[in-house]
């Protein structure tokens, strides 16, 4: 069952590419989150949040505002959250299941 509204690939690469620019604005970095036990670092944004793996390596991965994901290396996705965990459905469908909370603002946008 798809929760959430369609996202072309258009407003995909745009908020990738928003995100990766950081939006012309200083990001704030905000704590982490686990995955299988390795740490990503949490940076806020205006167009929402980058996971960076904390020891450095390769694996970032880009939640957008509108609950749309990107993955250099696993491709485009859906995620949602709600305290404790953040969950990512990638379109291959892998599926990858953060501990940890975002901002409530955050949270709220993409509900689990």
């Amino acid at each position: 069952m798809d929760m959430h509204p369609q996202t072309s690939p258009l407003q995909l690469v745009s908020v990738v590419v928003l995100l990766a620019l950081g939006g012309g604005q200083a990001a704030a970095q905000s704590g982490n989150l686990l995955l299988e036990g390795r740490d990503y670092l949490t940076t806020y944004n205006q167009h929402g949040l980058i996971l960076s793996p904390a020891n450095g390596a390769p694996g970032v991965i880009y939640l957008g505002i509108g609950c749309d994901v990107f993955s250099p290396s696993r491709g485009t996705g859906r995620w949602s959250a709600r305290e404790g965990q953040v969950y990512i459905e990638f379109t291959t469908g892998e599926s990858l299941p953060f501990e940890g909370s975002l901002r409530s603002d955050m949270s709220a946008r993409c509900p689990l």
